[in-house]
């Protein structure tokens, strides 16, 4: 973003700056850490135009706020306003928020401190969640009912099963995609839907921010709202722990799911996993999705040195939801 665009929204918040930080890109946005002259430091955010944005961006917005008041390490509105720009056919649409120390850190990274500590905070964030609005999100039933769709059509495409068995001597094992059905699941609230690596800033443990802290590591910062959708917390927990499975490479899948189930969610977390069989069915679903991801949007030839396919991909055969051809 140009500095003399970051200039100018900044003047319609009122804000002089005297510093403005490198670009961080972000899923559907780029951000600016934003320096005044009384030491102030704000997090100035552009998102993407895309169907719906504005919806998205409030309702995160209000999600972020409302945790925050829970004492959570949330990403909170400094100005209310959402402001759109316009230039030729560029637009992007923008909002202010307050800045979170610490960094995201690189997925090879990730200690079994680290791993519990995220389970201790999607739990407290849960229980802060249950009495949110849901205020016009999607269920997270009906997002993932059209995300299978997506994937039905796709694997049952003859040209992709021929390219992946010629190039990526791989198969989907039978059936496995008609059997997955999405249960009516009760104890119904808002999710973050997006709890994972690049949308969690940590630092080395100090004095502040206590309660989230384990061993010498503390999470200072919960980011990205924008996929937050309403219903069980089974998918929530299911989405971050598919994503931790394939991250944590120096741990087992059976110690993950220790560190940051038993360990962070339920004991320092003081979460409750009402349903473990669903909850594994939610993980081989999103793992899935995650292979359709890379199979949609990757060069099948590149695939064999993307460690994180090359990962995906080990866990789904170890599984039998993929087959060796």
């Amino acid at each position: 973003m140009q500095v003399a665009t970051i200039t100018r929204v900044l003047q319609a918040y009122g804000i002089e700056p005297i510093a403005i930080a490198e670009t961080q890109s972000g899923y559907r946005s780029v951000a600016h850490a934003i320096t005044t002259a009384q030491g102030e430091v704000y997090n100035l955010v552009f998102y993407k135009v895309e169907t719906g944005i504005t919806t998205k961006i409030r309702q995160a917005n209000r999600l972020g706020d409302a945790l925050a008041t829970a004492s959570l390490p949330t990403r909170q509105t400094r100005d209310k306003r959402v402001l759109k720009l316009s230039a030729g056919k560029y637009e992007a649409y923008a909002a202010l928020y307050n800045y979170l120390p610490g960094e995201t850190i690189a997925w090879e990274a990730y200690t079994r401190d680290h791993i519990k500590l995220v389970g201790k905070a999607l739990a407290r964030l849960h229980r802060a969640a249950k009495n949110i609005p849901q205020a016009g999100a999607i269920e997270a039933r009906d997002i993932n009912e059209g995300l299978l769709t997506e994937m039905k059509d796709y694997f049952a495409d003859s040209g992709v099963q021929q390219a992946m068995a010629g190039t990526l001597q791989l198969k989907l094992s039978n059936d496995e995609l008609n059997a997955i059905i999405f249960e009516d699941l009760p104890h119904k609230q808002m999710l973050h839907m997006d709890f994972v690596r690049g949308n969690l800033l940590f630092a080395p443990a100090g004095e502040d921010n206590t309660d989230l802290q384990e061993g010498k590591v503390r999470m200072t910062g919960i980011l990205d709202f924008e996929k937050a959708s309403y219903g069980s917390p089974l998918y929530d927990i299911a989405r971050t722990l598919a994503f931790l499975l394939v991250d944590c490479k120096y741990k087992s899948e059976r110690q993950v799911s220790k560190y940051f189930l038993r360990s962070g969610y339920e004991k320092r977390g003081g979460g409750k996993i009402d349903n473990r069989q669903t909850l594994s069915r939610l993980v081989k679903f999103y793992l899935l999705y995650d292979l359709y991801k890379f199979l949609r949007h990757t060069v099948y030839e590149g695939l064999p040195h993307n460690e994180h396919y090359v990962r995906t991909r080990d866990i789904l055969l170890g599984q039998g939801i993929l087959v060796a051809v």
